[in-house]
């Protein structure tokens, strides 16, 4: 997915990449189970949704890190 944080370790990108793309498909098998069929934009809505939340905290743990860096 490409998340531009440098201070973020692979391990760790790699996994909220997977994290992301799980939920997503799971929130359009959990739709279409109940006869919905998503739209182009409901899916481009959740993917999008899903991955700021990931943004945000990929941001959160970075600014984290530089202030431990900066305690220590």
């Amino acid at each position: 997915m490409g998340f531009g944080h440098p201070t973020i370790s692979v391990r760790l990108r790699d996994e909220l990449s997977q994290l992301v793309r799980r939920a997503f498909m799971e929130t359009r098998e959990v739709a279409e189970e109940g006869g919905d069929e998503l739209s182009p934009y409901e899916h481009f809505s959740i993917y999008w949704s899903i991955r700021y939340c990931v943004e945000d905290a990929l941001l959160e743990e970075a600014r984290q890190a530089h202030a431990s860096a900066w305690t220590s």
